[in-house]
């Protein structure tokens, strides 16, 4: 279909149509052949499985490893920095996919 290459009349013969368009009659046949010239619009990816996507990261689950080994040997101050370090790369990460999938 790279018509942007083709000759008009090339075109027009492989369309089957002519340089003044369509029958109303072709127009008809081709609509209820072919359904109206819509383009559907796909459902967007939902805020909470942007959120979840964001746990699915490597790094992320090494993290979240790490802070549970610092709280189990009580440092507590490590595994409440470390936390915050998730916390923060899921809330930035969630806010910039959930602003390009509403673009």
């Amino acid at each position: 279909m790279s018509y942007h290459n083709k000759e008009t009349k090339e075109a027009f013969k492989e369309l089957k149509t002519s340089e003044s368009g369509l029958t109303g009659e072709e127009a008809e046949k081709r609509l209820k052949e072919y359904g109206l010239n819509e383009i559907k619009e796909e459902k967007g990816i939902s805020p909470l499985k942007i959120l979840v996507s964001q746990f699915k990261n490597v790094v992320v689950w090494i993290l979240i490893i790490a802070t549970i080994i610092s709280a189990f040997l009580k440092e507590y101050v490590d595994a409440i920095v470390i936390l915050v370090i998730v916390v923060l790369i899921a809330i930035l990460g969630f806010t910039q996919e959930y602003r390009a999938e509403r673009a």
